[in-house]
């Protein structure tokens, strides 16, 4: 039993655990940097859907007279296709930032045989 622990277990010389240590660290940074501009993006995307859902509640706050219905008809439906479209921009760049970082990790834990 103890055999399987000894082998699963990896030793690092210090030779190794450095330079190991220093790319782990840079990578990192390099990972931050990329994240947070993808939250910048995301969150941007995110103020866009608020005022789309504002303009929505203001368009049908004012959707009452029979002479304007049919242009803010158009505008409302424009309105709620701009946000199923943000919504799942959104969507997808989350999925995709997560699905990043696994890929990230993956690569690193490959390249350098860790």
């Amino acid at each position: 039993m103890q055999e399987s622990n000894v082998t699963s277990r990896r030793d690092i010389s210090m030779a190794r655990a450095v330079p190991l240590g220093f790319k782990v660290l840079f990578s990192e940074i390099h990972w931050e940097i990329l994240r947070g501009l993808r939250n910048w993006e995301i969150a941007d995307l995110q103020k866009r859907l608020a005022k789309e859902y504002e303009r929505l509640g203001q368009l049908l706050e004012q959707e009452g007279s029979e002479s304007a219905k049919s242009k803010q008809q158009s505008e409302i439906d424009l309105c709620r296709k701009q946000i199923a479209f943000l919504s799942r921009e959104v969507e997808h760049l989350q999925t995709q930032l997560r699905n990043l970082r696994q890929d990230i990790i993956a690569k690193r834990r490959k390249k350098w045989d860790v």
